[in-house]
């Protein structure tokens, strides 16, 4: 994904916060490594579901987007926004 195309998701209205940080994250050239939503996502992946859990108590926003973008849409949703391309509800 470009530049360009990841600055059309950080502006669009369909995307909560927590994915637009999760989006930044998957794309190395937009995640600044080291920081804390960097490693607050590394954890979130690795974690089994009773720590899952337990991350989504304090994070919820963020264990969503994760689950969202493994299990749901949340990829596609951000490819075609990405490319210009309808969004599908």
């Amino acid at each position: 994904m470009t530049r360009e195309q990841i600055g059309r998701v950080m502006v669009s209205s369909n995307f909560t916060a927590a994915e637009k940080d999760l989006l930044s994250c998957q794309y190395q050239s937009a995640c600044h490594p080291g920081n804390f939503t960097q490693k607050l996502f590394e954890a979130i992946y690795a974690a089994d579901s009773s720590n899952m859990r337990k991350l989504a108590l304090g994070f919820p926003d963020e264990v969503d987007a994760v689950q969202h973008w493994t299990h749901g849409d949340l990829r596609q949703k951000m490819e075609a926004v990405a490319n210009e391309e309808p969004v599908k509800s």
